[in-house]
């Protein structure tokens, strides 16, 4: 029996709750992950693409979804929520529960494009059809407004495969996809809480919860854990999800609080997913590649080449997500389609600045070029013994870190004591060489 009966003027502190709540919940699960994973081995193998040097725990998705859908089914019991919130509440869960095996068949072994978009279609098919959550409107973007009913379920459809796998693709860097996601969720549930929407509010802020919990371990060197295709499919969903009812709440003329042109703020919060995805598989088309053919080519791993670390790429570029909301909230008063593409053409610039810049790889050829032709290297090229020392060190540096790692547990003092003076001297000829 639902034990709390009149939420209207509680409804802040009950958000407050869930959010630490799931938080609890979340930093008790996620360590017995990383142990089960570690105990089976089922790891994350570092390759060409990635951006880690070592065995990674994968499968965070596990924890996250259990953490959120553990804490949402709690709230469900001790709320007095209505039959629509409940059938609402029974269909999230049995369509995140479809992608998350389905994103836990791909960590583990591979799983076919074809079979996970076919897996996408049905688990947003049972929230559309169930709960009749759908966009109606484009809200005047290219002149069209109204849609009609089929037109409305196809459109929703693609809007939740095309967040889901534009997420998906997002998750390359420690800290990105899940910072994105708490961003995004964070201001959903603000816009529910405002509105008086109880059971959106708490959807949203109890995914943040779990998110916290996530980072915590996503950006720790000892306790790291990967959120894997479990968790990207799982957030995905549970942003389309919550984009879809941050549109039709702010149309609906019951709404206490409205947002002009909703469909572009929602454009604008998903803005780094949607403007990396585009720019991947244009790249990839136009190279005669598959447009799902894996590649280290995204925005993020750029961020990464040219020097930045995981967390300030994770933060430039959450910052310049927080820039395009704010330039598109600024301009709200504008015609509908000269906002959608002002606001495209200057998420390409927030973003894809970092392509400017140069990498060392990129110098060291600009550099060896150039001496070739017999130029003199100038102030802004350089040298390139001096960047394959610099590189050799920071490969030694990297080696030095694993050997100790892996060896500590193996190797005795001695043969340990051996493998890492070793290390220090290449280190110390490194560095007399640059």
């Amino acid at each position: 029996m639902p034990l709390i009966y009149d939420l209207s003027s509680y409804l802040p502190v009950l958000v407050a709750v869930a959010v630490v709540a799931t938080w609890i919940i979340s930093i008790r699960i996620y360590p017995v992950i990383i142990y089960i994973v570690q105990k089976k081995n089922l790891m994350d193998e570092p390759d060409e693409r990635s951006s880690h040097i070592k065995k990674v725990p994968t499968l965070g998705g596990v924890g996250m979804f259990l953490a959120f859908s553990l804490a949402l089914m709690l709230f469900g019991i001790f709320v007095a929520l209505e039959e629509g919130e409940l059938v609402r509440l029974i269909s999230i869960v049995a369509a995140t529960i479809i992608l998350l095996f389905l994103g836990i068949k791909d960590d583990l072994l591979v799983l076919a494009p074809k079979k996970k978009f076919l897996g996408q279609i049905f688990a947003a098919a049972i929230v559309i059809l169930a709960t009749d959550v759908r966009i109606s409107s484009f809200g005047g973007i290219m002149g069209i407004w109204e849609l009609h009913y089929f037109g409305s379920v196809i459109f929703t459809l693609c809007v939740f495969v095309v967040i889901i796998n534009a997420f998906n693709l997002t998750d390359g860097i420690d800290g990105l996809a899940g910072s994105i996601a708490t961003l995004c969720s964070a201001i959903f549930g603000f816009f529910f809480l405002v509105n008086g929407e109880m059971f959106l509010s708490l959807v949203s802020f109890t995914l943040v919860g779990a998110l916290i919990g996530f980072l915590s371990h996503n950006f720790s060197e000892r306790q790291k854990l990967f959120m894997g295709d479990s968790g990207s499919l799982f957030l995905g969903y549970m942003l389309a999800y919550q984009g879809v009812c941050f549109v039709e709440v702010s149309a609906s003329e019951t709404a206490l609080y409205t947002v002009p042109h909703a469909p572009i703020i929602l454009l604008a919060l998903l803005s780094y997913p949607m403007v990396d995805s585009l720019r991947v598989f244009a790249v990839r088309i136009y190279n005669g590649k598959h447009p799902f053919h894996a590649d280290r080519n995204h925005i993020h791993h750029r961020f990464v080449d040219v020097g930045y670390s995981h967390m300030k790429a994770t933060f430039a570029i959450s910052i310049s997500n927080v820039l395009m909301v704010g330039l598109i909230w600024l301009i709200n008063d504008w015609d509908p389609t000269v906002q959608f593409f002002t606001g495209l053409f200057a998420g390409m610039g927030l973003y894809m600045w970092v392509f400017v810049v140069r990498t060392n790889d990129e110098l060291l050829q600009y550099s060896i070029d150039n001496t070739i032709q017999g130029k003199t290297l100038g102030a802004n090229t350089i040298n390139p013994v001096e960047i394959l020392n610099r590189k050799r060190l920071r490969i030694l540096k990297q080696r030095l870190k694993v050997e100790a790692t892996n060896n500590s547990k193996k190797k005795s003092d001695s043969q340990f004591r051996f493998i890492t003076d070793e290390s220090k001297r290449e280190i110390s000829k490194a560095k007399q060489s640059g």
